[in-house]
């Protein structure tokens, strides 16, 4: 099927770039027998998360966001810009436990972390200086924690806003590692994804038909946020490129909630604008 695929998808089956830009932030893609399996895996953690409510999801996020972070301060420090370890992996850890008291909590976490790299880094005599260190040393630390962040602040507006939110991110992440793979690469896979989130939608669109879900008034509000979330998922993978020090650096945890980098916090603005 999917060496079919390059027979009918030519253009957007190119694996190549001469485009700098897209090197930078398209991540190579991944598939096989493994990533699918690891992939089922990571969606029954977040539905017992889901099940086990708020603190559910804060600390499954917060100890994959942790992680994260530390996969991605090594692999910076591999290239010798000194990311500091401490500060990448429990910043995200500490942000997301701090969300669940509320925005103000999370913003005081956010700040704090930010401060803290930029002090830890001030001596660093890695390659680059403390300013390259203090820079990598944020990235790891914000980027998943923003995610844990928006996902526990989510869950103020409603249970079922988490949940469509998380099931239509799923969908788009195991549509993406069935149809990756070098031989069709990274495009297809990716507009592949976006199909299964509208399919999800309709799904999702049904099911609020009959049992009026909290917070989506009419249905037509599910239709936009879906959308909203077919549009912003390709583009998480693209920040979380940005997170490391190349789209190719390996970390595993990081790829997990990468897709949620850009679409749980504007999930979570739109969702407050939306309640006024």
């Amino acid at each position: 099927m999917r060496t079919g695929s390059i027979r009918f998808w030519p253009v957007l089956s190119v694996t190549a770039s001469a485009n700098p830009v897209l090197d930078r932030v398209v991540e190579p893609p991944t598939t096989g027998v493994v990533h699918v399996g690891l992939a089922l895996v990571w969606i029954a953690a977040q539905v017992v998360a889901l099940l086990a409510g708020v603190w559910g999801v804060a600390v499954l996020f917060a100890v994959v966001g942790g992680v994260a972070g530390l996969q991605a301060a090594r692999s910076w420090r591999a290239l010798g810009i000194g990311a500091n370890r401490m500060v990448a992996g429990w910043g995200p850890v500490s942000v997301t436990v701090l969300a669940v008291f509320g925005p103000t909590w999370a913003g005081v976490g956010l700040f704090a972390v930010a401060v803290t790299a930029i002090v830890v880094s001030a001596g660093s005599r890695s390659r680059g200086g403390p300013l390259a260190a203090a820079g990598a040393t944020v990235r790891c630390a914000l980027g998943p924690g923003v995610v844990g962040i928006s996902l526990v602040l989510l869950f103020d507006t409603g249970w079922a806003a988490v949940a469509m939110l998380l099931i239509l991110v799923a969908g788009y992440d195991l549509a993406c590692w069935v149809w990756g793979g070098d031989d069709v690469g990274p495009y297809l896979s990716r507009v592949v994804g976006m199909i299964t989130v509208m399919v999800l939608t309709l799904a999702a669109s049904a099911v609020h038909t009959v049992f009026e879900l909290d917070p989506f008034g009419p249905v037509a509000v599910v239709w936009v946020f879906g959308g909203l979330a077919a549009t912003l998922c390709p583009l998480g993978p693209m920040v979380g490129s940005l997170v490391l020090p190349s789209a190719s650096a390996e970390a595993p945890a990081l790829r997990r909630i990468d897709v949620l980098m850009v679409a749980a916090p504007i999930w979570l603005a739109a969702m407050w604008g939306y309640l006024g």
